[in-house]
């Protein structure tokens, strides 16, 4: 519908969908919304094409997203990237999380970093059981934090490769204004 401003759709045990229906779901998105939350759980046929059709699909006037997605195997560092191409520029609020998606490395951290929206106000990640991810996403990351940030909060739980050279660029790279940590 038109006027429609929020949709939540939580998706779980669903080994049939695929990225056609992820990009199905992208295209019927009304172009008012403002507040989008989806999560996929154990999703184990998306990958990042079906991510890549929904960040196409956007709307502009979006001010929250958030997305999870747990145990989605084939997810990909593409499909981050192509999100963060996707990104509104006026969004305000961005929580995503990735749980048990193998596939996502530093190289994909680092391109939604540079993505991010400018005045992004609220940030919360979480990347768990990502055996890929070191200290490079997470530097990347440091660097292009929104000057705009007022919360952020980051979660990597199990991720084994990361590195103190990560978590010292973090703390460098933290936002002046950031009120929330």
């Amino acid at each position: 519908p038109a006027g429609l401003q929020q949709l939540q759709l939580a998706f779980k045990e669903c080994p049939q969908l695929s990225d056609s229906g992820l990009a199905a779901l992208a295209h019927g998105l009304p172009i008012g919304l403002l507040q989008q939350q989806f999560s996929f759980q154990h999703c184990p046929q998306l990958c990042g094409t079906g991510l890549a059709a929904l960040a196409q699909k956007l709307p502009a006037s979006l001010q929250q997203l958030q997305l999870g997605f747990q145990d989605c195997q084939q997810l990909s560092d593409s499909g981050l990237a192509a999100l963060a191409h996707g990104l509104p520029a006026g969004l305000q609020q961005l929580q995503l999380a990735f749980k048990e998606c193998p596939q996502l490395s530093d190289s994909g951290l680092a391109a939604l970093a540079h993505g991010l929206p400018i005045g992004l106000l609220q940030q919360q990640f979480s990347f768990q059981h990502c055996p890929q991810l070191c200290g490079t996403g997470l530097a990347a990351l440091a660097q292009k934090l929104p000057a705009s940030l007022q919360q952020l909060q980051l979660g990597f739980q199990d991720c084994q490769q990361l590195s103190d050279s990560g978590l010292a660029a973090l703390a460098h790279g933290l936002p002046a204004g950031l009120q929330q940590l």
